[in-house]
């Protein structure tokens, strides 16, 4: 169905949700052939807005009210989220009927996925609801499976197939950055990147809890001071930064030869996939090709990254007790040293 021309991209804008459109919301979730096509069970007033103060308030979903912009400006047409269920990132949506077959879910996912970096993503839709299937295979999403969802208090009874969006190898290009053209949207991915990092507390030289405006203004600095032999890479999901390692130059005139591999990063929805392995892979070569020999680099003892770059053939050279401290600013934690021959012997 459907009741005018299909959007065109910049007519589709999503913003968050606010509590002033719940009702329109709730309205909106009460429609019979929808709610068919979907298997899901209209909710009842308090039901809705109680699972709504919730939703709200949690900040692991992220839930964006899509809205159609035209010459009388912005009018709601429908929703959309990424949220948890039973421990996975989930994505699901919900568009007026009066605006069906016009493209708005298609491109409301597309902003959805390039404003989350979330990986991987699970959706499920009825087995017959084929507009929805094509949106979602439409947009990498894998099918997964089939299964017969059994009736509840909100589902019908109905055959569900599973999708999943994966973090592959295909979906994350690795790219040089250059420190003289980074743009905004840069770095602020590369600001959000090294926060993640600290909140998951990875031994990355800051503590929590980490502003977005220092981590960014440190990424500024950064490049701005590096050297014109250094070498920085960004690995980017759906257009935004995921990952990223250096290759910094040393600075004493008596070691052109070496360099420092440092800030090897990998957003926490991006863990293993095998990124943090092709960075490495990729930053050595890099380092290679600029004329360095010998590469340098410390990991926390007991970590993720120690062991990675164990797996990666680097050479332990030692450890450092009570080297640095935890992300907690209390807590020393020691530090252990790798180097790895690379390029011309």
């Amino acid at each position: 169905m459907s009741i005018g021309p299909r959007v065109q991209p910049h007519e589709v804008r999503l913003r968050p949700v606010l509590p002033d459109d719940l009702p329109w919301l709730f309205e909106l979730q009460r429609d019979p052939e929808a709610s068919r096509l979907a298997g899901v069970k209209p909710r009842t007033r308090e039901t809705y807005f109680a699972a709504w103060e919730k939703i709200l308030k949690d900040e692991a979903i992220r839930p964006r009210l899509i809205e159609l912009v035209g010459p009388g400006g912005p009018e709601p047409v429908g929703a959309l989220s990424i949220f948890q269920a039973e421990g996975r990132n989930c994505t699901g949506y919900w568009i007026d009927r009066r605006h069906w077959g016009r493209g708005i879910a298609s491109r409301a996912l597309t902003l959805l996925l390039e404003e989350d970096a979330r990986r991987p993503i699970h959706a499920t839709a009825a087995r017959t609801n084929l507009a929805s299937v094509r949106i979602l295979t439409s947009h990498g999403f894998r099918l997964v499976g089939y299964h017969m969802g059994e009736e509840t208090e909100r589902y019908e009874a109905r055959e569900v197939a599973e999708f999943v969006l994966d973090a592959t190898e295909a979906d994350l290009p690795i790219e040089r950055l250059s420190p003289l053209g980074p743009t905004e949207r840069d770095l602020d991915d590369l600001a959000a990147l090294l926060v993640d990092a600290v909140e998951s507390g990875a031994a990355v030289s800051f503590l929590k809890p980490l502003e977005h405006s220092t981590a960014r203004a440190w990424w500024q600095r950064t490049l701005k001071e590096m050297s014109p032999r250094s070498t920085m890479l960004v690995a980017r999901s759906c257009g935004r930064i995921v990952g990223t390692v250096q290759a910094v130059a040393a600075w004493a005139p008596n070691q052109p030869h070496r360099a420092e591999v440092c800030k090897m990063i990998v957003h926490r929805c991006c863990r293993g996939t095998g990124l943090g392995r092709r960075l490495m892979d990729r930053i050595e070569q890099e380092a290679a090709a600029a004329g360095f020999t010998l590469l340098t680099l410390d990991a926390k003892a007991g970590g993720a990254a120690e062991r990675l770059y164990a797996r990666c053939g680097w050479a332990r050279v030692g450890e450092i007790p009570r080297y640095a401290l935890d992300t907690d600013g209390v807590t020393p934690h020691a530090t252990v040293i790798f180097y790895k021959v690379v390029g011309a012997r």
